[in-house]
């Protein structure tokens, strides 16, 4: 390869390349330079600007001094849950204002990551960056990408064409971009969709006709047609596999048409011919549009290195050689290193520095392993570092004093791609509008995706729109006892649509880091996903408020007039839209989904305690100052005014019998007064808006007010959001410094098993056991059909053989290996699975080990923790405790995790996990068959080596390995024995022995006109001939079909024949085998224990969500026992201390509960994806450890809470009647997170699960005579619901414990008002009524003889009877409350073994297949087709 430097019409040095190696000047515009036609489409279509008609859009790099220092690892300790309470306080507040006033400065102790960095990357050039992992490639990558945020500080300067960084962060920032390693999409869409938003968003108007064509020559290039209707999918949700997700990441980073751009091992996941032709591809776009370059990559083949321009070589944070790539190896050739004939260039380079893999020229005597400062030392001593500098000086005389203003060129080359209305400062590609109008579209297709969890919702919304509504359907409309209904129904109704949009904050919280990656793409303003969202919001409120009016309002026995209705649907459709908003708004500033649910589980308790409802609104204000101005900034209050305004605007309500004063045979008409307010003296009438102004303060003026007060709320808590999203990073975004347990200082020394030569393995496997798999295909349902995944796969491993699966990204290599070993979860399984000769339909857990492509793993333990949980739990139960620890000990020599076993797995970056990954599972011993799943994705040449190189160990003792690999060196790729190449469809294309050198595939495709390259990587040319079906010939010039070449091969014949052989001699091999009976090593006892105890220090080291628990039950506690706090004794301060005691089982329920399902399902994925198919622990293990660990944390909280409400609301201090209320306190504390648990396991998915949970807490909250009056409530209610339901034991045992104890004195205001008889006094008129009609109360002027005033209750007592409350409940509520908990329990035992073991559905699965049958059927119908009878 040669290089040639000519000026562009920029006037930039650019590089020209000659890739067949001549002297000649390499043409980027000369077709015949790529062989790929599609290719040349891509850059054709749209992704290259029209050099004739634009400036081209290139800019060079210049970094000058550049140091990136970090926060200290050691000042990087785990926040346990004493530092996130005393963090609330002063130290949290301070990391707020750091982090919302980034002037303040910081005093966290730094490191250096990368030192003193200086070089230029130029138009047209790619530099490869290399180094071994930590050794700072990624920090120095996002330094040029101007991505700084996660990093103490960034000293030093970097240009952009002579625009600073500052310029280009304000203006550019979509110009220069970095493509991380992880791939991070929406997974419910699919790659299509993902495409089609990048390219929409980065297109301007009068080009967007363009955007279909480019995504399909896109998916062309990256070989993606075939599956760009499948969903992106992620760790819980199938779809593309890792290697076809990566391919979107590039093809969607390439679809920024960035300057400058920053690839981190962008090749992670793929094939070796995948990776080649995406290295070609971005050789090519990097030469045709002058764009700049940098990748940097862990595992690059000869070919890939051979197409880069220059390499940087980082060694601890410092540069130890930087220059041009083809100089690079005789650089430290010449300073005496040695490198191995068949080592490639870059990993001969990453080698350097590396005391265990550097090897040194043996002529030589000065050779000596070199610190990394005295090879920086050495490198700024060369005349490539002098170059270096020229050129940097070149470049800045020509940026700043050259003759050409290359800044205003490419400035104009920007603009001039930019949508017309779009700000020339803008860093966005198109308008707002239009951004806001992609976001929707998007939103769309997110929803479509997941309509169930939406018809879930509106199935919910009925069902209690007819609940709720049946409650008040027997009053009467016309009395006044429909007053207390009103208010209720009322109060529901504009709350409950609010209340069920609590399911939308998982969402809203959990794809930010998706908009944070695009954001930084310049795709489109978070505030654009906001705004689409609300659109959105508007329309899906609009569907859920006519659900839910057209099903209540008139079972409710509202009033039927045309304009009430109306304005009962337009504030219920604006309060509930109001309180999505504040959702959305608090979602913005919440870092987890638990603070969210903290933040707005107590605001909607706040907003619903005092929406003036259960205090009125100028009581508040009057008795409770301190908290009583919440009710005049509450959206629901302005609602709750408003709807029940209009519901009683021109309605007079009759008496109601038994609320006549006096009634009876002695009372005369005309001398008889109304007990509720609003009444006059002798009024047996009562009109609805007096009853409002004398109850609640509302007033008819206010409606239309009210109205547009919700709408400022609206509009408010939008443009907050929208403000917040575009000004604030939150920390969930940002890539975590690597934290510790124990700090540096308080780690143990390494013990003397750290040093244990990594030979001593013992014995693994039984040793003498073949598996063998022959005709294998896996069929799966696909749309309205079905697809073959498999075909006809067939193969063995023998013990102490190593099987090497390769192929190229979704060539079905993972499907095998789930197939093999028995974890498919769905689909159609045919042919043939056995061991030793004896088809097996099962294998033993303990007796395989799988290690996943996904690293998923318990975050909040350190990797020594989860290596010995494994071991601990999956090792034979013979083996000693003593011996499992120690093993344990060499896995952590071997994987070189010495210094960081102390270091939580959460923190640590995709190579480090990757090696968590691979020590799980040898921890666990399998005792015949290993599979691991792309073992060595993500990590360097090196750690990979280590890893293959223990792993040929372990089969030496015997382990039998099947092993999917990508891009393996050919020292690598010689630890195995046998290769199985799979092509798309997974269709067999080679199975058989490597040979020495590979000489057995070499014979196999040599005899088909196939022969490799001399030195060639064997698995690079299986993958490059095979996958490219038809391209080769035979020597009779045929094409060849290698799948059908391998098929009727003798080759194949002889694996069958072998097979068979298997088959009639599998007695004799192994006489004695018997299979497993356990599904678990470990005893139920010992899996609970380890499982509980790793809960334990999860929720301490990970403590949003215990101290969530806390939090929410301390600020209830305080704002119940402050707002409720009344020493008086009147009808009114024995409401409010009603009101006291079952505030917690009304209003903190709902969010408790939502916070314990979302932590359950967190652990239940972990469990269902991971730990359960690899028998860590059983369903036991599981219940039991999710129940011990909730019952302190709930104890603790009912504690705080009692403690904060109990004593300031002037609670009976009496011991008995305290400790009571304590111990029901505690029996609530833990019914709620035990009654979440059960729904979590029930539950499919966490949406449709969020969705449902209204439902129950109506049935909680509702179904009770503390909101329905018994007399009225239904028979269908009453005596089935009501007495099964927990709350209503509770208020029974709560209330007859603690009101009987109090004497009731009215006030004035709560008195009914009547005359007696002219010459009568109160008392001779009303006395027969009060003690023998009313039975209760009492006259307050007995002998005076008009306007005589009498009280309902003498006593809490007399009151609480009328609740269907009594005074023996206590003992009979408080053994039941105890029944309700235990039964939680059983309920999770039950529906873990049945639902999320066994897998039963209880006929909705059967349902589910009728209706979509039916569906079939009628599309089929509808279009005119045959359908079968």
């Amino acid at each position: 390869m040669s290089y040639s430097m000519k000026m562009d019409k920029m006037g930039v040095e650019t590089t020209e390349m000659s890739l067949s190696g001549q002297n000649t000047p390499y043409n980027p515009s000369s077709r015949d330079n790529y062989q790929d036609t599609d290719l040349i489409q891509l850059l054709q279509g749209g992704l290259v600007e029209d050099t004739d008609s634009s400036p081209v859009k290139s800019l060079g790099v210049s970094y000058e001094n550049l140091t990136v220092r970090g926060v200290e690892a050691s000042a990087s300790s785990v926040e346990t849950l004493p530092k996130a309470i005393w963090y609330t306080f002063g130290p949290g507040l301070w990391h707020l204002a750091r982090r919302m006033i980034p002037i303040i400065p910081s005093t966290t102790p730094s490191h250096e990551i990368i030192h003193n960095v200086t070089g230029n990357v130029k138009p047209g050039e790619i530099m490869l960056v290399l180094g071994r992992p930590g050794s700072g490639c990624s920090t120095f990558l996002k330094a040029i990408a101007n991505q700084r945020e996660e990093y103490a500080a960034v000293e030093g300067d970097v240009s952009y064409g002579g625009i600073t960084a500052e310029e280009q962060k304000r203006h550019f920032r979509g110009e220069v971009v970095y493509c991380e390693e992880d791939d991070r999409h929406f997974a419910s869409l699919t790659a299509w969709q993902t495409l089609w938003f990048a390219l929409t968003t980065k297109t301007k108007r009068r080009e967007r006709g363009s955007t279909p064509n480019v995504i399909d020559v896109l998916l062309r290039v990256f070989k993606m047609r075939h599956v760009s209707s499948t969903l992106i999918g992620d760790e819980h949700l199938r779809g593309l596999s890792g290697g076809e997700r990566k391919r979107i990441s590039l093809a969607e980073t390439l679809a920024t048409r960035a300057a400058v751009a920053c690839w981190d091992n962008s090749t992670r996941g793929l094939d070796a011919s995948t990776a080649l032709s995406f290295v070609e591809a971005l050789r090519a776009y990097t030469d045709l549009s002058g764009r700049t370059t940098l990748i940097s990559l862990y595992q690059a083949s000869e070919s890939i290195y051979n197409l880069v321009n220059k390499v940087i070589v980082f060694d601890q944070g410092r540069v130890i050689y930087q220059g041009p790539a083809q100089e690079a190896k005789r650089y430290f050739v010449d300073l005496g290193y040695y490198c191995p004939p068949r080592q490639t260039t870059a990993d001969f380079l990453t080698s350097i520095g590396d005391v265990n893999n550097e090897r040194f020229q043996q002529d030589r005597g000065d050779y000596a392993h070199k610190s990394p400062q005295e090879l920086e030392e050495l490198f700024h001593r060369s005349s490539h570092h002098q170059s270096i500098l020229e050129d940097l000086r070149k470049a800045h005389n020509l940026y700043h004093n050259g003759q050409t203003n290359t800044r205003e060129l490419f400035r104009s080359s920007v603009h001039q791609s930019k949508s017309r209305r779009v700000s020339p400062n803008s860093p966005y590609t198109i308008s707002y509008v239009r951004q806001v109008a992609a976001c929707i579209k998007r939103q769309v297709w997110l929803m479509w995706y997941d309509r169930n969890s939406f018809y879930v919702k509106l199935a919910t919304i009925i069902v209690n729109a007819l609940v709720i509504g049946s409650l008040f359907s027997e009053v009467d409309s016309s009395s006044t006892d429909s007053t207390f209904a009103r208010s209720g129904m009322t109060f529901i109704s504009v709350g409950f649509i609010g209340w069920i949009q609590f399911a939308e904050l998982k969402p809203s919280i959990e794809g930010r880091t998706i908009l944070e990656r695009q954001r930084q793409f310049s795709f489109c303003r978070p505030s654009a996903v906001v705004v689409g969202r609300a659109v959105l919001d508007l329309l899906a409120m609009l569907i859920m408020t006519s659900t839910f009016s057209l099903a209540f309002y008139f079972l409710a026995q509202y009033q039927f007039n045309a304009g009430k209705f109306w304005t009962y649907f337009l504030f219920v459709y604006t309060g509930g839209f109001t309180l999505t908003a504040l959702y959305r708004m608090l979602a913005a500033f919440s870092n987890t989904v638990d603070d969210a649910i903290l933040y707005v589980g107590i605001l909607m308790n706040v907003m619903f305690i005092y929406t003036g409802y259960n205090i009125p609104r100028n009581t508040l204000i009057n008795d409770v100052p301190w908290f009583g101005w919440f009710a005049y900034i509450n959206p629901l209050t302005f609602a709750f005014e408003a709807v029940l305004t209009s519901e009683m605007t021109g309605i007079t309500l009759k008496c109601n019998q038994d609320q006549l004063v006096p009634r009876g045979r002695f009372a005369l008409e005309g001398f008889q007064g109304c007990g509720i307010p609003g009444a006059g003296v002798g009024n047996t009438t009562v009109d609805g808006l007096a009853f409002l102004s004398a109850s609640f303060d509302f007033h008819k003026e206010n409606i239309w007010r009210n109205l547009g007060i919700l709408f400022a709320f609206s509009i408010a808590f939008i443009v907050v959001n929208v403000v917040a999203v575009d000004m604030f990073r939150l920390e969930s975004a940002d890539t975590q410094s690597t934290v510790y347990a124990k700090l540096n200082e308080e780690a143990e020394s390494p013990k003397a098993e750290d040093t244990v030569p990594e030979a001593d393995l013992g014995n693994m496997g039984h040793g003498n056991h073949v598996f063998t798999f022959k005709d294998l295909e896996y069929t799966i349902p696909y749309g309205h059909g079905e697809k073959k995944l498999l075909h006809g796969v067939t193969g063995y491993v023998k013990p102490g053989q190593m099987v090497a699966l390769i192929g190229t990204s979704g060539a079905g290599k993972s499907t095998l290996l789930n197939t093999l070993s028995f974890r498919h979860k769905f689909g159609t399984v045919s042919g043939t699975i056995a061991v030793d000769g004896k088809r097996v339909d099962h294998i033993g857990k303990s007796e395989v080990g799988f290690c996943e492509q996904r690293d998923v793993h318990e975050g909040s333990a350190t990797v020594l923790e989860a290596l010995r949980f494994s071991a601990l739990l999956r090792q034979d139960r013979r083996t000693s405790h003593v011996e499992k620890l120690a093993y344990v000990d060499r896995l952590i020599h071997l994987l070189e995790f010495n210094e960081l076993k102390h270091a939580l797995v959460s923190s640590l970056d995709i190579e480090q996990r990757k090696r968590v990954t691979i020590g799980v599972e040898l921890a666990a011993k399998p005792s015949m068959l290993l599979f691991l799943d792309e073992p060595t994705s993500g990590l360097d040449s090196q750690s990979a080596y280590s890893v293959v190189r223990f792993l040929r160990k372990l089969a030496d003792s015997g382990q039998a390995i099947i092993c999917t690999i990508h891009q393996p060196s050919s020292d690598l790729i010689e630890q195995f024995d046998s290769i199985l190449a799979l092509n798309l469809g997974g269709n067999t294309s080679y199975f058989g022995p490597l040979g020495d050198n590979g000489s057995v595939v070499v014979e196999y495709f040599a005899a088909r006109g196939s022969r490799p390259a001399p030195a060639q990587n064997i698995a690079e040319f299986i993958l490059e001939t095979t996958s490219r079906a038809v391209s080769s010939v035979k020597n009779d010039q045929e094409p060849i079909d290698w799948d059908e070449e391998w098929r009727k091969s003798a080759e194949a014949d002889k694996v069958v024949k072998e097979i068979d052989r298997y088959a009639a001699i599998g007695l004799e091999i192994s006489p004695t085998r018997e299979p497993r009976v356990e599904s678990f090593s470990a005893s139920t006892f010992l899996q609970c224990q380890l499982l509980t105890k790793r809960t334990f220090v999860k929720y301490w080291r990970e403590p949003h969500y215990f101290y969530g628990r806390i939090f929410i039950h301390l600020t209830m506690g305080i704002l119940v026992g402050f707002t409720f706090r009344d020493s008086s004794n009147t009808i009114a301060s024995i409401q409010n201390r009603m009101l006291s005691s079952i505030i917690m089982p009304f209003f903190m329920t709902a969010p408790v509960v939502n916070s314990v399902v979302s932590n359950f399902f967190t652990f239940r994925e972990l469990w269902e994806d991971r730990e359960l198919p690899s028998g860590t622990y059983s369903w036991v293990a599981f219940c039991t450890a999710n129940i011990i660990a909730d019952i302190p944390i709930s104890i603790l909280a009912g504690t705080v809470y009692f403690i904060l409400w109990y004593f300031p609301s002037e609670s009976p201090i009496i011991s008995s009647v305290s400790g009571y209320a304590y111990a029901l306190t505690i029996l609530w504390a833990l019914f709620m997170p035990s009654f979440g648990h059960w729904i979590g396991a029930f539950g499919p998915t966490y949406q449709i699960t969020s969705n449902i949970l209204p439902c129950f807490f109506v049935g909680l909250s509702l179904i009770t005579t503390t909101f329905t009056p018994w007399q009225y409530m239904p028979a269908v209610w009453k005596y089935t619901v009501y007495y099964m339901n927990p709350v209503t034991w509770y208020s029974r045992g709560i209330l007859s414990t603690v009101l009987p104890l109090y004497s009731i004195q009215c006030s004035q205001s709560e008195l009914a008002r009547f005359n007696p008889p002219p010459g009568s006094t109160c008392a001779e008129y009303a006395g027969h009524f009060v003690s023998e009609v009313a039975t209760s109360g009492y006259l307050q002027n007995p002998n005076d003889t008009s306007n005589c005033g009498f009280c309902q209750y003498q006593n809490g007592l007399e009151y609480i009877e009328t609740l269907n409350i009594h005074s023996g409940d206590q003992w009979l509520a408080l053994g039941l409350m105890a029944v309700f908990v235990v039964l939680n329990w059983a309920l999770l035992f039950f529906f873990v073994y049945t639902v999320r073991f066994k897998g039963w559905t209880f006929g909705i699965a059967h349902l589910n297949r009728l209706f979509f049958k039916a569906k079939r059927r009628f599309q089929r119908t509808s279009k005119g087709d045959d359908v079968e009878v």
